[in-house]
């Protein structure tokens, strides 16, 4: 059942992976902050998606708290998005990240982003 559920995690990520990396998502916040507000918006979609689907659907199957813990954390990140915040905010931070982190742009962009939002958006409790 575990295995199961992992698998069933593991598609969710592999769902949103694509070919934009950090460098290029960079490139668009200082190029055309259209294409990169886009990208973003669309990362934040699947966000919530895969938060709703994690925290109902996985959680009903996985029993043990550490792996739903550790296998969340992977999927959907350790974030929390604050009250207040809109994608204007969210574009700001993504960009900010992937630009004044250039070591990173060989990472996908999709991973940038939670890491831009892991730092900015910590969890209360974090």
């Amino acid at each position: 059942m575990k295995l199961t559920i992992l698998a069933a995690a593991a598609a969710l990520f592999a769902t949103g992976a694509n070919a934009m990396m950090a460098q290029d998502l960079a490139g668009n916040c200082k190029s055309s902050i259209t294409l990169a507000g886009n990208y973003v918006m669309g990362f934040m979609e699947k966000w919530r998606w895969d938060e709703v689907v994690f925290d109902s659907v996985v959680k009903m199957g996985m029993k043990d708290e550490q792996l739903f813990n550790i296998a969340r954390e992977s999927i959907v990140g350790k974030f929390c998005i604050p009250k207040g915040a809109n994608v204007a905010h969210a574009i700001v931070i993504g960009c900010d990240w992937v630009t004044t982190h250039p070591e990173k742009g060989t990472w996908p962009a999709e991973r940038s982003l939670m890491a831009a939002y892991n730092a900015a958006w910590p969890c209360d409790g974090s």
